[in-house]
């Protein structure tokens, strides 16, 4: 099973987000296009982990605390892979 560590993102965000997928859409037509419920900010790609393995992660996570940060969300590039948009500390 692949695994990350993602913050959600506003619902703002992901609507402005998917009208600019929408608009280029057609210059990619053969691209799998993520949903738009599924669109997040990584934090860390952990990669293969044994599905046992996961809880141990999950409780692990809950001890993690940190501050609120505001975020800007700004810009696009496109890989052959993944559709990055940038995020700037606010």
């Amino acid at each position: 099973m692949r695994i990350f560590i993602a913050l959600d993102i506003d619902e703002a965000i992901r609507h402005r987000i998917a009208r600019f997928m929408d608009g280029v859409r057609g210059f990619a037509p053969d691209a799998r296009w993520v949903r738009p419920e599924s669109l997040h900010i990584t934090l860390k790609f952990i990669g293969e982990t044994a599905p046992e393995n996961v809880d141990q992660i999950k409780e692990a996570l809950k001890a993690v605390e940190s501050n609120a940060i505001a975020m800007n969300i700004r810009g696009h590039r496109g890989g052959t892979i993944v559709g990055c948009t940038g995020v700037d500390r606010g």
